[in-house]
């Protein structure tokens, strides 16, 4: 069911969309609604932190180089919440999936 920040509770489960993918969130916070585009709400998801291999191009020797850098990687669609996050929903479409205990 599609529902909107006013309506978020605490313990409620979300979906919501980023970029091509989806994020499951269960709310643990307060919604800090600021105006339209700005809302941002405390949540748990199954996040994992991950070292991943790059490369850029230097210009001065004129190579590739390898390196590595951080990247957040979000499981999709999981009952573990491991890590608290804040996420702004402001002008997102939030999908409800459970609320206390009940799945919509």
């Amino acid at each position: 069911m599609k529902v909107e920040i006013e309506d978020l509770q605490l313990g409620d489960e979300i979906i919501i969309s980023s970029l091509s993918n989806l994020r499951m969130l269960k709310i643990v916070g307060p919604c800090n609604v600021k105006n339209k585009w700005n809302a941002s709400v405390r949540c748990e998801a199954d996040v994992e932190n991950k070292m991943v291999d790059r490369n850029k191009w230097d210009y001065k020797s004129q190579q590739s180089i390898l390196y590595q850098s951080k990247s957040t990687v979000w499981k999709s669609l999981s009952d573990d919440y491991k890590k608290r996050v804040t996420i702004n929903l402001g002008g997102r479409d939030i999908w409800l999936i459970k609320r206390n205990g009940i799945e919509v």
